[in-house]
């Protein structure tokens, strides 16, 4: 059974990339389980640089023009972010923007991009009890 188990695992690994969390999903297996039988009970880390004067050096293409916020990935948001991140959440909550994050180098890069169609208002952020 193991070494059918490790078969699977080995296939589903190559088909996602690498990705543990699919590989978990896909085999119905606990993701915390499938890190330790892969020997990977660390998250990885990430040396930790400097902010770069222009924050949007980290977004991806073609939207480094909608990057809004950065912040280490093992972090919280930097409270200098509060203000934009709380207006890109409005705009979502309006349905004229999306959110979205990627990671990149050990860091977080948070997006708010226009929506080509608006949609109806949704209540997403607003329902939420807590602050940024």
């Amino acid at each position: 059974m193991n070494k059918l188990l490790d078969e699977l695992i080995s296939d589903e690994l190559k088909r996602t990339g690498g990705n543990i969390s699919k590989v978990a999903r896909r085999l119905d297996l606990d993701y915390f389980e499938l890190k330790t039988r892969l020997g990977q009970t660390e998250s990885p880390t990430y040396p930790r640089e400097d902010e770069p004067s222009d924050i949007r050096t980290l977004g991806k293409a073609p939207h480094t023009s909608h990057v809004i916020a950065i912040k280490h990935s093992d972090g919280v948001w930097p409270s200098k972010y509060d203000d934009v991140i709380q207006d890109a959440r409005r705009k979502f909550d309006a349905g004229t923007h999306e959110m979205c994050s990627s990671r990149i180098r050990g860091w977080t890069v948070l997006y708010c991009i226009p929506r080509k169609e608006p949609t109806p208002p949704r209540f997403f952020f607003s329902n939420l009890e807590f602050a940024v």
